[in-house]
């Protein structure tokens, strides 16, 4: 899971962002990045203070807790954290706590994919249990957001406990959209991108490029009614990693490839959906030219937390 959420985010890092008009990218694969040393960055080193906060305090870890952790392991410039989470950086200086920290009334990136890109690894520790995915990522999702991007978190937590022991795509985002609030906007993307999906595989040739045209249209074109805000907004990348996860069909290169090209935070989307599909197929069912131990390092180097171990090893039987 791990090892595909880092080769998902480096292979998307050159263009986060460039693609997010209503045309996606025009390639037709990514140059993929891997490394000896993996360096960290927001899309996994805040999920690396997660894990830090569980097993230093536990599921149940409460909201004093929750600040004093990112107050310790953030450094004192801020340096490698953005819109909702630095917000919420900033409010807990100011002796705010979660959910405060997150919420509309005090954070203004509450809209944003912070939340949905820090706590996908709370849904890997739980393999099988739905329900505590579900509980723990909305709690920490309220670190830095609100509303629709927590049910986003919630959802992609859900998939990745689920994924232990459900292959199929498909069925895997159609269960894990049931545990979500059927009136929020994250449960209107995703479930509008499955129903274009499903449209589209029952014409016999799968066209991710016009499923993402359509996202396009009703989430930020002439049909999204002014409920737009940016690229780095919750809802639209909502949608264009699920369309990922669907229209990659539980194959790791396609999943971060459509991942990737299809725009708006595409460094981010990839990651979340090839941390899935690494989730399910394992290690071994990696690609082997991607996880090849002569070019692929064993190594997630800390950068921006301090107080943490600054090197770990990602996998200990990758090199067996």
């Amino acid at each position: 899971m791990w090892l595909g959420q880092l080769i998902g985010n480096c292979a998307g890092r050159s263009t986060e962002g460039d693609y997010s008009g209503s045309i996606s990218n025009p390639n037709s694969v990514v140059p993929w990045i891997i490394k000896q040393e993996w360096d960290a960055d927001d899309d996994t080193d805040i999920e690396y203070i997660a894990m830090h906060i569980l097993e230093a305090h536990g599921f149940d870890c409460n909201s004093q807790e929750l600040a004093n952790q990112w107050l310790a392991h953030i450094l004192s410039s801020g340096s490698g954290v953005y819109i909702g989470n630095r917000q919420a950086w900033y409010l807990m200086q100011d002796g705010f706590q979660p959910p405060e920290t997150g919420s509309r009334t005090y954070n203004e990136h509450w809209y944003s994919i912070d939340s949905q890109i820090t706590t996908e690894v709370l849904g890997a520790v739980s393999p099988g249990l739905g329900q505590v995915a579900l509980d723990t990522a909305g709690k920490f999702a309220r670190i830095s957001n609100d509303g629709f991007p927590v049910h986003a978190a919630q959802l992609y937590a859900v998939m990745y406990a689920k994924a232990f022991f459900e292959p199929n795509v498909v069925t895997l985002v159609t269960e894990s959209l049931e545990a979500i609030p059927v009136t929020s906007r994250t449960y209107e993307v995703a479930s509008d991108v499955l129903d274009w999906y499903l449209e589209d595989a029952n014409d016999g040739a799968l066209d991710w490029r016009a499923t993402r045209q359509k996202l396009y249209n009703y989430y930020q074109g002439t049909s999204a009614k002014g409920r737009y805000y940016n690229w780095l907004e919750s809802t639209i990348n909502s949608g264009a990693t699920v369309l990922a996860i669907l229209y990659g069909g539980g194959d790791f290169n396609d999943t971060v490839q459509i991942g990737v090209l299809a725009g708006w935070d595409s460094d981010c989307n990839p990651a979340t959906a090839g941390g899935l599909i690494g989730t399910i197929n394992g290690y071994s069912g990696l690609p082997s030219d991607l996880t090849d131990p002569c070019v692929c390092g064993n190594v997630y180097k800390n950068v921006y937390r301090p107080y943490l171990r600054t090197r770990v090893c990602i996998c200990r039987s990758m090199r067996r």
